[in-house]
């Protein structure tokens, strides 16, 4: 039996289609269900490696800035993705749509926090560099506040 397993977006989940990653994610996921395959879709809600994205930030300073800084992601480890679609192609959760997670939902200052005292674990390991304390957290967090918001002048 031929399967497939589709990493996609938590964002689909109520999403709106207006929005381009939303729209491409449903389209994919509409494609696979109408396929004739066995499928499992795994909807992530981000990747713990997407914080590499600060690695040169951080080398220019303890300043992180993200457009997001209020807003708690679980992420999850690309390997734990990798081993969950492991598990799809095996034939479990065949037909299913799977949310994934992390163990917990962090802001962005708390994954720059996490990540500086987390052990390195395979290629996204730490971030390089750790903050010198918190205060570059609460500097980060603070500019981001006054930074206006997407769409405002």
């Amino acid at each position: 039996m031929r399967r497939v397993a589709l990493l996609s977006s938590g964002a689909v989940d109520g999403g709106d289609e207006a929005n381009a990653v939303v729209a491409m994610n449903a389209a994919s996921e509409r494609a696979v269900r109408v396929s004739g395959l066995r499928w499992t879709i795994l909807r992530a809600s981000g990747f713990q490696s997407n914080a590499l994205r600060w690695l040169s930030q951080l080398a220019g300073g303890d300043v992180v800035r993200d457009p997001f800084p209020e807003v708690p992601i679980a992420l999850v480890d690309p390997a734990d993705l990798g081993a969950a679609a492991v598990t799809a192609l095996q034939g479990h959760h065949d037909d299913e749509t799977l949310r994934l997670t992390g163990p917990e939902a962090l802001r962005p200052a708390e994954q720059v926090a996490a990540d500086a005292t987390r052990p390195p674990r395979g290629r996204a390991g730490r971030l390089g560099r750790p903050p010198r304390g918190a205060l570059p957290l609460i500097r980060m967090t603070l500019r981001e506040r006054e930074r206006p918001a997407l769409g405002e002048s």
